[in-house]
C-alpha cells in the first residue's frame, strides 16, 4: 500500500506542475506554478494538525490512527471525483496533440476571458504544432538550453540538500536529540508537535508572501535572502544540538522554514517554468523527486550511525 501511495504521489508531483504550465499564460505561469508548493505546505500543516489527535504514547484500543489513514483516502477520492466530473478536460496543448480541436477550444473558454480566447488558442496551437513538426528530442533541447538546464539541476540540488525534507520528515527526532537529558513525556511531545505545526505554517506564510513580492524584488534577491536565512539557521541548529540549547533549536527550525520558503521553495519551480521547455522541465522535476527519494532513504540509515546521527 505504501509503495502504491509513493508511486501515486511521485506521479502527481511531476504531472501537476506540467499541467499548470500548459493551461497558464506564459507571463504568469511561474506564479501559478508556485501553487503546487503552497498546497504542499498546506497539506503538511493539515497532517500536523491531525497529529494532535494521536496519543503521546501507544495506547491499547486507540484507533485514531485509522482516521489518519482514512483522511488522505477521502482526499484522493474527492480529487478523483472532481477530475471525472468538473475538471474532466485535458490541457489545451494535449487536446491539440490528440487532434481534439473543439475540446481544446472548450477548455480555453473555461479558463480565459472571451476577448482573449481566440488569441490564446492561436498561440497554443502554433506552439504545439511547431513542437510536433520539429519532434525535438531532449538531446536537441539540451544543446540549446544546457546552461539553463544545469542551473535548474543545481537549484533542485540546493533545495533538497539544504535539508528541507529531513527537517520536515524527521523534525521530531532532531528536536528530541537537542536535549538528551530531557524526559520524554506527553507535555514534551505536545510541544514538539506544536513547533512542527508552527514551522510548516511559517513555511506556508513565507511562500505566500514571496509570491507577491517576487516581481518587485526579483528572483535573485529572494534566493540570496532565503539562502542566508537557511545557512544561518542550520549552523545555529547544529550548535544548539551540540550544547543542548532546546529553545534555540526550536527557534532555528522556524527560521529555517522561513528561509527555505523565501528562497528555494518557490524560486526553483518558477525558474524551471519560465526558462525551460516543457520536456526539460519534466526532467528537472523527475531529478528532484529522485533526490527526495535518495535523501529519505539515506538519512534514516545515517541517523543510526553511532556518534553521527541523532541517536548517537
Amino acid at each position: 500500500g505504501r509503495a502504491l501511495q509513493g508511486f501515486a504521489s511521485g506521479f502527481t508531483a511531476v504531472n501537476t506542475p506540467l499541467y499548470i504550465r500548459e493551461i497558464s499564460p506564459p507571463e504568469i505561469s511561474g506564479k501559478l506554478g508556485s501553487i503546487t508548493k503552497l498546497n504542499y505546505s498546506l497539506g503538511c500543516a493539515t497532517t500536523y494538525i491531525l497529529a494532535f489527535g494521536l496519543p503521546a504514547f501507544a495506547e491499547a484500543g486507540n484507533e485514531y490512527w485509522k482516521f489518519m489513514f482514512l483522511f488522505p483516502t477521502f482526499i484522493a477520492a474527492t480529487r478523483a471525483f472532481l477530475l471525472l466530473t468538473i475538471f474532466k478536460n485535458d490541457s489545451p496543448k494535449n487536446c491539440i496533440i490528440g487532434g481534439r480541436i473543439e475540446e481544446a477550444k472548450k477548455v480555453i473558454s473555461t479558463i480565459y476571458l472571451e476577448e482573449a480566447q481566440e488569441s490564446i488558442f492561436e498561440r497554443i496551437e502554433k506552439d504545439t504544432k511547431k513542437e510536433i513538426q520539429s519532434n525535438v528530442s531532449f538531446g536537441a533541447i539540451y544543446q540549446n538550453y544546457y546552461r539553463q538546464f544545469w542551473t535548474g539541476v543545481l537549484l533542485v540540488f540546493l533545495t533538497q540538500f539544504t535539508g528541507i525534507i529531513i527537517i520536515t520528515f524527521f523534525s521530531t527526532d532532531i528536536m528530541l536529540s537537542s536535549d538528551k537529558n530531557k524526559t520524554l513525556d506527553a507535555e514534551e511531545i505536545f510541544k514538539i508537535r506544536l513547533v512542527n505545526l508552527i514551522m510548516i505554517s511559517i513555511r506556508f506564510f513565507g511562500s505566500t508572501t514571496t509570491s507577491f513580492f517576487m516581481d518587485t524584488m526579483g528572483r535573485k534577491k529572494l534566493l540570496l535572502l532565503g539562502n542566508c536565512l537557511v545557512f544561518g539557521s542550520v549552523l545555529s541548529l547544529a550548535l544548539a544540538d551540540q550544547f543542548g540549547w532546546d529553545l534555540v533549536s526550536k527557534a532555528m527550525f522556524l527560521l529555517f522554514a522561513m528561509g527555505n520558503a523565501i528562497g528555494y521553495g518557490l524560486i526553483t519551480p518558477i525558474y524551471a517554468s519560465e526558462i525551460l521547455p516543457t520536456k526539460a522541465m519534466g526532467i528537472i522535476l523527475v531529478i528532484e523527486n529522485v533526490m527526495i527519494l535518495a535523501i529519505s532513504f539515506v538519512f534514516p540509515l545515517a541517523d543510526d550511525i553511532p556518534g553521527f546521527g541523532t541517536k548517537g
